[in-house]
Order: structure tokens, then C-alpha cells, then sequence
């Protein structure tokens, strides 16, 4: 994942920087929640956590989904899976 999002990084007109967006992203929450970035020895394991997060948030999603609409759930939950597969 982290080669297509530099690929389509390189394609488009930005500054952004060699970080892949959840490493980014683990900053942003940092920033926000403490005041200070995630220390550089530990951006790795942080866009980890937040790619890995945002996943079970979206099986969580899912679940919910399912539990209460059926339609969800059809061809084994596909569409639900193209439908965030964006994001």
C-alpha cells in the first residue's frame, strides 16, 4: 500500500513528504492529543496502529451494518468492502 500511495503521491502536485498518510496521520493525532509529533523511532509502529485501527473500525462498522440492514451482507459483504475501499 505504501508503494501505490507514493505512486499516485508522485502523479499528483503536492509537498507532502516521503511519510506514507498513517504515519502522518499517527502525528496528527499525537499533535492533537499530547502537543508534541510521535517521537521518529516509533513513526512506524504508529502508522501501524493507525492503519490497523482505522481497519477494525471499519469491520466494527460493518458488523453494525449487518447486524441491522441484511442487505448488507450480500455477496459475503462485497459491496460493503468496494465501498470503502478508498478510504
Amino acid at each position: 500500500m505504501d508503494l501505490l500511495q507514493r505512486g499516485v503521491a508522485m502523479l499528483q502536485d503536492s509537498d507532502s513528504s516521503d511519510e506514507c498518510a498513517t504515519a502522518r496521520a499517527a502525528d496528527a493525532v499525537s499533535e492533537a492529543a499530547t502537543g508534541e509529533p510521535v517521537p521518529e523511532p516509533r513513526k512506524a509502529a504508529a502508522g501501524q496502529a493507525v492503519h490497523y485501527g482505522f481497519g477494525v473500525l471499519l469491520g466494527m462498522g460493518y458488523g453494525v451494518v449487518a447486524e441491522y440492514w441484511c442487505p448488507a451482507t450480500a455477496a459475503a459483504g462485497a459491496p460493503f468492502g468496494l465501498a470503502t475501499r478508498r478510504c
